[in-house]
């Protein structure tokens, strides 16, 4: 799952750099405890992008599952996390802070990437990049996942039919569809 900010370079260019800084990571603290409630782990937080595996390091039969109910709570948690941001800092946003999310179901190798100055765990391989590509598709406040992740999960989750679309990088088109709600158990 990838989820960033939309329109972030408007917030950078309209505030103070530490207030700035206040904002990001209060989002940040947001998707942290929403990622983990999910059973999710964070796999990078750089500004305000965020990158969240689900199924690792244990395999979860549910793991799309939990990748968008992750997704939907963070768009859910927006109204309280722009009113904490108003009345802790004390800022009059010109708009309230929105996100997108991305989620693709797959295969990828995960493992220790870098060297001596810095490593991290990276998920290599289609999946990732697919679910990064698939953010720049979703509308601000909305969730869109592939065609993988639609099958693993069309019986829990509403969904709307957004096409075929080809992604950068990748060779074959994707079936997209936005998440509109969970559906009643």
């Amino acid at each position: 799952m990838f989820c960033d900010v939309v329109d972030v370079t408007a917030f950078s260019e309209q505030l103070d750099p530490e207030d700035f800084h206040d904002i990001i990571a209060m989002y940040q603290e947001t998707c942290t405890a929403i990622i983990r409630r999910f059973s999710g782990y964070i796999a990078r937080q750089v500004g305000d992008a965020v990158l969240a595996y689900f199924g690792y390091p244990v395999a979860q039969v549910d793991a799309p599952q939990h990748a968008i109910r992750t997704g939907l709570a963070l768009i859910a948690a927006l109204p309280n996390l722009n009113a904490r941001l108003q009345n802790s800092l004390m800022l009059r946003l010109t708009s309230p802070l929105q996100v997108r999310v991305g989620i693709h179901t797959g295969v990828a190798v995960i493992g220790e990437m870098g060297n001596k100055d810095y490593t991290e765990s990276m998920a290599l391989g289609e999946t990732p990049n697919i679910a990064a590509r698939l953010l720049s598709l979703a509308n601000a406040n909305t969730l869109v996942v592939s065609a993988s992740t639609y099958h693993l999960t069309q019986e829990q989750f509403e969904y709307k039919n957004l096409a075929l679309h080809s992604l950068k990088g990748i060779d074959t088109p994707v079936q997209v569809y936005q998440v509109i709600t969970a559906r009643e158990s």
